[in-house]
């Protein structure tokens, strides 16, 4: 997989990783790296809707739980 722009036999300065020497990244991404990755992106939008969902949740079970008091004291 190539970074963007990038065509096939171009040459482009890397940087090693010194813990993992199979993993090689591109000079300009090491000094500065994307604001937001895909991974990311899909992460942040996951815990969006969960926590909304969770929100929504608990709210609506709150306001079930008070009609059904209110029905109960009647």
């Amino acid at each position: 997989m190539r970074p963007e722009g990038l065509f096939q036999k171009a040459v482009v300065s890397v940087t090693y990783d010194p813990r993992d020497p199979t993993r090689v990244l591109t000079t300009a991404w090491v000094k500065d790296p994307p604001m937001m990755t895909m991974p990311m992106l899909v992460a942040l939008l996951a815990f969006l809707f969960f926590m909304a969902g969770t929100i929504f949740i608990t709210i609506r079970r709150r306001v079930l739980l008070k009609k059904r008091e209110q029905i109960a004291a009647r």
